[in-house]
């Protein structure tokens, strides 16, 4: 069996279920990341999409609740944004 890993390509954040393309876009918009709030609190919730890279895999889960901010750093070895890690805070 292969041991390939796939990073990710892309991370989106949704007012609601994916399905409704309620795509948030970022309060804060920096060179290297980017940073999502997420009040008021949403009565559909909020949700993290992720897409891999060289795959047709898209994951996607409902947020906690309680989760005020998401923060979705870029590696800056790439000159269209790739994301390398996400941080969100309660």
């Amino acid at each position: 069996m292969d041991n390939v890993k796939y990073g990710l390509s892309n991370i989106q954040f949704s007012s609601g279920d994916p399905s409704e393309y309620a795509w948030l876009v970022p309060d804060t918009d920096k060179k290297h990341s980017a940073t999502w709030q997420f009040v008021p609190k949403s009565k559909e919730g909020y949700w993290i999409t992720c897409e891999y890279q060289l795959t047709s895999v898209t994951l996607t889960q409902r947020l906690p609740d309680d989760v005020k901010s998401c923060t979705v750093e870029y590696d800056a070895r790439f000159s269209n944004p790739v994301p390398k890690s996400v941080r969100c805070k309660r």
